[in-house]
């Protein structure tokens, strides 16, 4: 085995794992911002949400404080819940140092994905952009939607 190359696919299952749940915090403490919650009820309010539901709930509640335009805040989101697809390929994928064979619930067919470690480098990066995205998103509502 290559050991070069497993090095590499370990480290960026781990860079991309990294920056997904930084994302996932960052998302998870606006919501708790948003509702003015204390610090010791903030997991049981936040914990029971996937991400998926999590950036459901964080969307109505920046569209019911009229924070962002609509169409913006469903764009942004949009691409949040794709990179959750690839998180749930990384984590539910059967790895080999050539890619993750995944098989999605809906289509019971199974694809490849991360055929090289900058495959997950470049959904590391993704994440990273969307907490930038999301900061400028946020700024841009302090000035009005």
């Amino acid at each position: 085995m290559d050991s070069e190359l497993e090095a590499e696919v370990y480290k960026a299952i781990g860079r991309f794992i990294f920056w997904f749940s930084k994302l996932e915090g960052y998302l998870k403490a606006h919501i708790v911002g948003l509702l003015d919650l204390e610090r010791d009820i903030f997991d049981a309010v936040v914990s029971p949400y996937d991400f998926s539901t999590m950036c459901k709930v964080l969307e109505k509640l920046m569209l019911a404080k009229k924070l962002a335009e609509p169409n913006a805040l469903s764009k942004y989101f949009s691409k949040c819940r794709s990179i959750n697809d690839q998180r749930v390929r990384v984590a539910h994928g059967d790895w080999t140092l050539t890619g993750a064979r995944h098989v999605a619930r809906g289509k019971l067919e199974a694809e490849i994905y991360f055929a090289t470690p900058e495959d997950l480098n470049k959904h590391a990066a993704t994440c990273q952009e969307l907490i930038r995205e999301f900061i400028r998103l946020v700024n841009r509502s302090d000035k009005g939607p």
